[in-house]
């Protein structure tokens, strides 16, 4: 039994030793034949461009403006104007009321302005539920419909009305200017 076993494993014991002979046998490598090589293209050699010499001009004298420029950096009240948050110190809100009213939602509110010059602003209002996730939005707007505000120094009364289908009177809320436009004086008076 051992002659029969030592007959099967010696031929393809020897199969893979002649397999392993011959892989050792072949080498590869990369053989450059000059005859069959592109020849390198000569660079070309870039020759300066004359340039003519520059002379020096006088320059003209300046002219003195009629008034120079001046930039306020202080507000009317004499702050110094910090960036374009400024003005929203000036206004605060006040008896804001939200309720419904034949199956629509209004708020109505005071804006009071403090500053002695008309302020130009928009507001929006957005309400939140417990998850705080926004359920509404609304825009403000005067007595005559006009959505950008021109708050007069004093009280100004704004009025909105709640695009909602739920019941929004006992949720929070928060007033945000709209930073498209910002808060700036109305300088159209």
């Amino acid at each position: 039994m051992l002659k029969r076993l030592s007959k099967k494993l010696i031929l393809p014991v020897l199969a893979l030793l002649l397999g392993a002979f011959m892989c050792a046998c072949v080498t590869f490598r990369a053989e450059v034949l000059p005859d069959k090589t592109i020849p390198p293209e000569p660079t070309p050699t870039l020759t300066p461009e004359p340039t003519a010499e520059l002379t020096p001009e006088p320059m003209p004298e300046p002219v003195p403006t009629e008034e120079p420029v001046v930039i306020d950096v202080y507000d009317e009240l004499g702050a110094y104007i910090t960036g374009s948050e400024h003005y929203q110190r000036y206004i605060s809100f006040e008896n804001i009321q939200v309720y419904e009213q034949a199956d629509d939602t209004f708020v109505d509110m005071r804006a009071v302005n403090s500053y002695p010059k008309a302020l130009a602003c928009a507001l929006n209002m957005s309400f939140v539920d417990e998850t705080g996730e926004t359920v509404a939005k609304c825009r403000f707007q005067t007595q005559d419909g006009q959505y950008m505000l021109i708050l007069k120094p004093g009280e100004n009364v704004l009025y909105s009305q709640v695009p909602t289908d739920m019941r929004v009177t006992g949720l929070d809320f928060t007033i945000e200017y709209d930073e498209s436009i910002g808060v700036m004086p109305d300088y159209s008076e």
